[in-house]
């Protein structure tokens, strides 16, 4: 059975900087055939919380210089003080746009001294583009499990409040929302006390608290409705879920959180 101890591990586990790299095996191939090529440069893109930075600096390993551009008022000084066999620059497509005489001078500095990599959100650029596609919402619950398996050797987080969450923040494509989201759902369960296991009802908190029920009955009433209504419509069986919480004089979820549990049982 799971601690507090595991609890926290877990909540620390978000913040680490060392954290493992999740579902991007052709990614880091290609970078680590970009670092073996007499290529001078990489441009990587994708959307934020894609892993572009993390794959990247944990590819690269030891022997680079990090730069980005918010953070740094002289980069082609930093470049040419440097003696690193690669450069990164993050937030590339901002620096090409907003000092592109200075970023393109810098490249040219590099094109024959060390190799760039490059790293944006947005990028119009020529040459190749290795691109980071959003994480699914079954890439998340892969994660996330795989996650919670290596801080604990018990459960902590219940598989179905796993789906729960991935199907949730899997539209946003963004893996550190879906970090973000987990470790305050495990903040609020450490200073709650009590069980350790996180389940369903502690995924929708604030709908739950005025339910005063051992189990989650809008998961009951979901998969019922499912069992016994097959070739019902979701739309219907919504219809029939705001039905049936109106009787019960409970207050129902919206449509979103209604799919989400929907997919689970269906």
């Amino acid at each position: 059975m799971a601690s507090l101890e595991d609890l926290k591990r877990l909540y620390d586990s978000f913040s680490c900087s060392g954290a493992s790299v999740y579902l991007r095996e052709e990614e880091t191939l290609a970078i680590r055939s970009f670092l073996g090529s007499k290529s001078p440069v990489l441009h990587i893109c994708g959307n934020p919380g894609t892993g572009k930075t993390h794959v990247t600096v944990h590819t690269v390993g030891n022997s680079f210089l990090y730069l980005n551009y918010y953070n740094e008022n002289d980069i082609f000084g930093r470049i040419k003080s440097s003696n690193t066999s690669v450069v990164i620059i993050d937030e590339f497509d901002k620096y090409y746009n907003e000092r592109r005489n200075e970023c393109i001078q810098a490249m040219c500095y590099l094109r024959t001294r060390q190799k760039l990599i490059t790293i944006s959100n947005d990028l119009t650029i020529s040459g190749d583009v290795l691109f980071f596609k959003p994480y699914s919402s079954s890439d998340m619950e892969k994660i996330l499990t795989q996650k919670v398996s290596e801080e604990s050797s018990s459960p902590i987080l219940n598989p179905t409040a796993i789906k729960i969450i991935s199907k949730r923040v899997g539209p946003s494509g963004d893996l550190r929302q879906l970090l973000r989201y987990v470790q305050e759902i495990v903040g609020k369960k450490i200073v709650e006390g009590g069980a350790v296991e996180i389940s369903p009802e502690d995924v929708f908190p604030e709908k739950e608290s005025t339910e005063e029920r051992p189990s989650n009955v809008h998961h009951s009433i979901i998969s019922s409705l499912i069992s016994g209504n097959k070739r019902v419509s979701k739309m219907e069986l919504y219809s029939r879920y705001l039905k049936e919480c109106q009787e019960m004089e409970i207050s129902s979820y919206d449509r979103t959180d209604f799919n989400i549990i929907y997919d689970i049982y269906s």
